[in-house]
């Protein structure tokens, strides 16, 4: 708080009836300390409806603070699973080449033969031959 800083006559009078009561609950508390609303009641020397209604309020202010603080931690966590699906669409697979290609590029590459799926494998009596480099 700045220096020469002036509070409202209205705080000031809020002030001095907390410190009126702490200073009365020295040699314990007058209120006993489950009692909240009737110390919140003597403390700021407000009506018990009053203290009701800020509380009331100040839960409000929670629970749309906890709202907002939720709900930009959803589009965070959102916006970072679209970047990743982004950066994982974005990705290319390189496959390493076969040592045959390396040695000859020039070349066509092998193809690979595949059996139709409506011959069963053991009546099938061709057998095919790949060149091993």
């Amino acid at each position: 708080m700045p220096k020469d800083y002036e509070f409202p006559q209205e705080v000031k009078q809020l002030m001095f009836h907390i410190i009126n009561f702490v200073e009365s609950e020295k040699n314990g508390p007058v209120i006993p300390l489950y009692n909240v609303d009737e110390r919140l009641v003597k403390m700021l020397d407000i009506s018990k409806r009053s203290v009701v209604r800020l509380k009331h309020e100040l839960h409000q202010l929670r629970q749309k603070e906890m709202n907002e603080q939720q709900q930009q931690q959803e589009m965070k966590e959102n916006d970072e699973v679209d970047a990743n699906v982004r950066d994982l669409r974005s990705r290319t697979i390189s496959l390493p080449m076969s040592r045959h290609r390396e040695s000859s590029a020039s070349a066509s590459p092998a193809k690979i033969l595949c059996r139709r799926h409506t011959v069963s494998a053991t009546s099938s009596s061709s057998h095919v031959d790949l060149p091993i480099p």
